[in-house]
């Protein structure tokens, strides 16, 4: 549509004012209205007319003659006329009147045929906008898609008759659902150009075949199976792309796990690494003929135990707590409704997962055995040394354990000594604490 250069308003009130508006010869206007003939010319001439008006038998009439205009009015004799006009246009007249039905742009309720042809124009726009190419001189529209990795090529006509328009205005084409559709393709978002590719798709698949010379028309036609098309299309799209990223969700959360899991693994690696070093210390028992000596290598050896053996204790409760985390991660995706690969992919990671956890737990146990076995290896041939040791000097077994039990009694009574003074410097300790806290408070005051 060409942007006039006039304002045609005043023009389209006059028409619609008129008591009687009619054609003669596709190109004489004749009107009957109570506006004087001064007032109807000012608005002609306002509107591009170069002439004036003529009257016969109380009527006035002008001509439609493009040589007594400026640019020719948006008056038309029927509907087809006013069709034939605006078929090929991107956008219908801002101002209008059509003779033989009496409607105008300015009327407030829009007859059928008139709401057909702008959804028309509207639907077309949208086609061109989608389409690949355009071929001016055949009216045509190419779309080239890609189906199954197989290119697709579409030619789509759109010429539409004034007769098919009539046709679609008897059925319930609705404008407003057009221009919902074209707003929402026309949106600028991130996902514009995945929309507008799914309405390609659709519209290919629905004039496959034969329906591809009736284009235009048989789109608007079905324009309700087109809509269903699109967003089942349209849906899946979004279903798919939601599951991709759960899918994605998912891997990333399994792999923070996995490396949450080596953490620990190779913290436990670490303190096992200290047992070789008990081992040490027990080759240096066969070396070792003091008591003092052996108790020394003892303690040692003892305190690798209880570390490791404390440290994988920990470990059994950081395993649990890390049970509970993926249970409760992997419970929010097996609840999602987005389908049975989401669910299954969820349930695998986690049954790896905690596969993995049991066997961790399981070797541990076994560093658990090993450490505490080494101690006790530890403990029995030392025994063994400082029996030996002492029946070698022409000691009898007897006096042996006497001496032993002596030995532990003397090691529980240090023990119990190093406590009391503990427990004494803490009271002393807590005594003076408390004597300067009365202090202060009393400064205070």
């Amino acid at each position: 549509m060409l942007v006039s250069n006039f304002d045609y308003l005043p023009l389209i009130q006059l028409l619609c004012s008129a008591d009687t508006v009619r054609v003669e010869s596709d190109t004489f206007v004749f009107l009957r209205s109570s506006d004087d003939k001064a007032s109807i010319d000012t608005v002609l001439s306002s509107a591009g007319y170069l002439d004036e008006t003529r009257s016969k038998d109380g009527e006035l009439y002008f001509t439609l003659n493009a040589d007594r205009w400026d640019e020719l009015p948006p008056i038309y004799k029927n509907a087809k006329a006013w069709w034939d006009k605006n078929s090929r246009a991107t956008q219908l007249d801002t101002h209008y009147y059509i003779v033989d039905l009496g409607v105008s742009s300015i009327d407030d309720d829009t007859p059928p045929l008139i709401t057909a042809s702008k959804a028309t124009i509207e639907f077309r726009s949208l086609i061109v906008e989608l389409s690949d190419h355009q071929i001016e001189a055949e009216n045509t529209s190419l779309f080239f898609v890609h189906d199954k990795e197989e290119p697709i090529k579409l030619r789509i006509s759109l010429a539409i008759s004034y007769e098919e328009v009539v046709t679609l205005s008897k059925i319930p084409l609705s404008l407003e659902a057009i221009l919902s559709i074209k707003a929402n393709l026309c949106h600028d978002d991130p996902h514009q150009k995945e929309r507008n590719e799914v309405m390609r798709r659709s519209i290919v698949k629905m004039l496959e075949g034969e329906h591809g010379q009736e284009g235009l028309f048989f789109l608007l036609n079905n324009f309700e199976e087109l809509k269903r098309k699109y967003k089942e299309q349209y849906d899946l799209y979004v279903h798919n792309f939601s599951v991709s990223k759960l899918l994605s969700e998912i891997d990333q959360r399994s792999l923070e796990f996995n490396s949450k899991l080596m953490d620990f693994i190779s913290s436990s690696q670490n303190k096992a690494l200290t047992i070789p070093g008990a081992l040490i210390a027990m080759g240096a028992l066969v070396r070792s003929k003091g008591l003092i000596e052996i108790f020394l290598i003892l303690i040692g050896v003892w305190m690798v135990k209880h570390l490791v053996t404390t440290a994988n204790e920990i470990l059994r409760g950081t395993f649990e707590d890390l049970k509970w985390q993926i249970d409760t991660s992997f419970k929010k995706y097996k609840s999602l409704s987005e389908g049975h690969e989401v669910y299954e992919s969820a349930q695998q990671n986690q049954d790896k997962l905690t596969s993995k956890i049991t066997k961790a737990e399981e070797k541990i146990r076994n560093v658990d055995k090993l450490a505490r076995g080494t101690f006790w290896v530890a403990v029995l041939y030392s025994l063994w040394l400082a029996f030996d040791s002492y029946q070698s000097n022409g000691n009898s077994v007897t006096s042996f354990f006497e001496v032993l039990s002596s030995v532990f009694d003397l090691i529980s009574l240090k023990v119990s000594e190093i406590f009391s003074a503990l427990e004494a410097f803490f009271l002393n300790w807590l005594e003076h604490s408390a004597v300067q806290l009365l202090t202060e408070l009393q400064g205070g005051r």
